[in-house]
């Protein structure tokens, strides 16, 4: 779990105390795999008014990959008498490579105002 803030009380003029409140949609599941802070749910302001956001969570996937030919190595090794002298220096012919990566992101999907005291 991570620390989060949910209320900050500050004076008032009048000697009194005006605090604001703040929500949040935690799901220890989702903090735990992903390591991601809490949504948002609502924000309470010193004047009363409430903000709601809504989240939407997605998982993004992305991926590539590449073909890397050395062609003077494939040249060396085409020649009857030079075709060892790539493996004895550790050069190789082809190479391939890969990745996949993932990200697990919350977009704010719609804020709605409320009105104040």
């Amino acid at each position: 779990m991570r620390p989060t803030i949910s209320r900050i009380i500050t004076p008032a003029a009048n000697g009194g105390e005006r605090s604001s409140r703040y929500e949040y949609d935690s799901s220890i599941l989702e903090q735990g795999i992903f390591n991601t802070l809490p949504a948002m749910k609502t924000a309470e302001d010193v004047g009363g008014r409430v903000t709601t956001y809504n989240a939407r969570k997605d998982l993004l996937l992305t991926g590539g990959g590449s073909v890397k030919l050395n062609i003077v190595t494939l040249i060396l090794e085409i020649i009857p008498f030079t075709s060892m002298i790539p493996s004895i220096l550790g050069i190789p012919t082809l190479t391939l490579t890969g990745r996949v990566s993932t990200e697990y992101i919350t977009q704010i999907s719609k804020v709605t105002d409320g009105e104040g005291l």
